[in-house]
């Protein structure tokens, strides 16, 4: 015969798995919140030394097209 007990027992074992589960869930979404920040970070810095090679890059045709424009009027 099962003791009186046992359902009690059994309530608080699943209880327990219960929240070992939930916490390992709960890991699982903090580390993969932190991968996507620390990915969006690193997109971040390259969109902006992308911007900023455009920028020198524009700079230079400008350079370029001022000087082509100086040899094209001096003739």
């Amino acid at each position: 015969m099962m003791p009186i007990f046992f359902p009690f027992y059994q309530r608080m074992r699943e209880s327990e798995a219960a929240l070992q589960r939930m916490a390992l869930e709960r890991d699982e979404a903090e580390r993969e919140r932190w991968n996507i920040l620390r990915h969006a970070r690193d997109e971040a810095e390259r969109g902006l030394t992308l911007a900023t090679q455009l920028n020198v890059r524009e700079s230079q045709v400008q350079q370029f097209q001022e000087e082509l424009h100086e040899v094209c009027s001096y003739y």
